[in-house]
């Protein structure tokens, strides 16, 4: 597991420091950081699995002293006032609450820790993640359930079992017919991999059918929707470009058909190329490594050297089908495969045969220190469909880059000391959730061809726009866990024939694209 020393040169090793055990080499070590982030401790749990390997054998106590000295220095950080930080102090962030507490409470549950050294501190967590919501991330909110379902087994006195059924129950409505979870909007497939993850550890915890029910709408929805060797990336609400592995690994090894086949191909598809240099794999950075990728992907491990999962034969079925909640389009043909996001600008990507893809992300331009863009969530929508022909209308969203400064670093950390998580709605409507200007419209129309494709766009109000330009492969919402690099980020097509016209009409700006397989 080449993970592990990256991994390790994270956490505060030397026992003699009252660091110690701290994940956060930028508190610790750099002295760049005045906190230490807590949801780094999640690195904990990572070392805690790997100590199971036979490959570890050697070192494995050690892991474990690891594991522990991380689960002591978040208990001692769980307590303090506004503590469960993750970008700044005082934050009382709640990703950082849920998934830190159920890094945690897994590892005094694996290692029989005794409890009563760590109560308080999750008494501190539980008090919280009882009271809060988290509907905008729903993998958070699963996080912090299978936390509460953790606390309850090791601490039963601590966690009102009903309550939490309730809470679980509740969620589980919430996701969509087509199996996805909210996150921001809509579907994300690296984090709806997340909550599979968590919601396998509340089955081991509470077996019910309908979590199983819920966990193989998720694994049915990312089967239909990929269309290649890598995650959808910027299709995604919050462009993450991963999948984590071990709660579809764990579908694959289950006995059902209905669920097991489509998590194998899941894993075939994502994790059978692992070792190409293209792979999402190699672009984890140390941050979301101990944040949460590097245990999914050790705990994954662990099932395959078990064999409790088997390759099948991966072959393409042929389908087209619009998604009506999320606004997806998927055209699987023999010869090339099309993802088209009608609610994200009409973002389209495709895979041809010998290494061939296309991709095409809309557009965006400057003005009086803004960037408008037409690929933002939720700012157009599906006109009509009739399997070749595609028309999505939209709005252009203005957004504007936030350059990070000394003042305004003061000025958040004097709102967090005195709002606490008050200001967390306010952030987000900064980063996240930009308004879209009604003035800036326009219209794609996408026609599919036998072995080629037509993009026309109209777009509106942008004469005379000399910034007028082709989106590159990024998104300007804010996301911490996504643009992670890609290959694809160099290029935005190979081994196709691509041409492009602009020209200005009487009402509108026309571009057009034109594909060839």
């Amino acid at each position: 597991m080449e993970m592990s020393p990256r991994l390790l040169s994270q956490i505060c090793r030397d026992s003699g420091s009252r660091f110690y055990g701290s994940c956060d080499r930028n508190w610790w070590h750099y002295k760049i950081r005045d906190f230490s982030s807590i949801i780094l401790q999640q690195a904990g749990y990572y070392l805690c699995e790997a100590a199971k390997l036979d490959e570890y054998s050697l070192v494995r106590d050690k892991f474990c002293e690891y594991a522990r000295a991380s689960v002591d220095f978040w208990a001692q950080q769980a307590v303090r006032i506004g503590a469960f930080e993750e970008y700044y102090p005082w934050e009382r962030s709640y990703p950082a609450l849920a998934f830190s507490t159920l890094s945690a409470a897994k590892v005094i549950m694996q290692l029989g820790l005794d409890i009563a050294e760590y109560k308080q501190a999750l008494q501190r967590a539980v008090n919280q993640l009882i009271h809060r919501k988290e509907y905008e991330a729903t993998n958070q909110y699963i996080a912090g359930l299978a936390a509460l379902f953790t606390i309850h087994k090791i601490a039963p006195d601590l966690v009102n079992l009903p309550r939490i059924e309730q809470k679980l129950e509740g969620v589980l409505q919430r996701q969509s017919q087509e199996g996805w979870f909210n996150e921001y909007g809509g579907p994300d497939l690296g984090y709806l991999s997340v909550s599979i993850d968590c919601m396998w550890d509340i089955y081991d915890l509470h077996p019910h059918r309908w979590i199983l029910q819920s966990i193989h709408k998720a694994i049915i929805f990312i089967d239909e929707v990929l269309i290649g060797r890598q995650s959808i990336g910027q299709h995604n609400s919050r462009n993450t470009d991963y999948l984590a592995p071990y709660g579809i690994f764990r579908a694959a090894g289950q006995s059902e058909e209905a669920m097991f086949a489509p998590a194998r191909r899941i894993a075939t598809r994502i994790f059978g190329n692992i070792m190409s240099l293209e792979h999402f794999v190699h672009a984890i950075d140390d941050r979301y490594l101990c944040h949460y990728l590097g245990h999914s992907f050790v705990r994954a491990y662990a099932l395959i050297c078990s064999k409790q999962w088997q390759t099948p034969n991966y072959e393409t079925q042929t389908l087209v089908k619009v998604f009506a909640e999320c606004g997806y389009c998927i055209v699987k043909e023999a010869a090339f495969s099309i993802f088209i996001s009608s609610v994200k600008g009409g973002n389209i990507s495709v895979i041809g045969e010998n290494g061939a893809f296309f991709s095409d992300y809309g557009w965006q331009f400057d003005k009086r220190g803004y960037c408008y863009v037409s690929n933002w969530w939720g700012a157009s929508s599906l006109e009509s469909e009739s399997g070749d022909e595609y028309q999505i209308v939209g709005t252009f969203v203005k957004t504007r880059e936030q350059k990070s400064s000394p003042l305004l670093h003061i000025g958040l950390r004097v709102a967090s000391a005195v709002l606490g998580k008050n200001i967390i709605a306010y952030l987000k409507a900064l980063l996240i959730f930009c308004k879209p200007d009604s003035k800036y419209q326009f219209k794609r129309e996408i026609r599919i061809l036998k072995r080629s494709l037509e993009i026309t766009d109209k777009l509106y109000n942008v004469k005379g726009i000399s910034s007028l330009r082709r989106a590159p492969e990024f998104s300007r919402r804010h996301v911490a866990s996504a643009d992670s690099f890609n290959f694809k980020n160099l290029e935005l097509y190979r081994a196709c024939k691509v041409s492009y016209e602009q020209k200005e009409e009487t009402d509108c700006t026309i571009g057009k694209c034109y594909v060839e397989f």
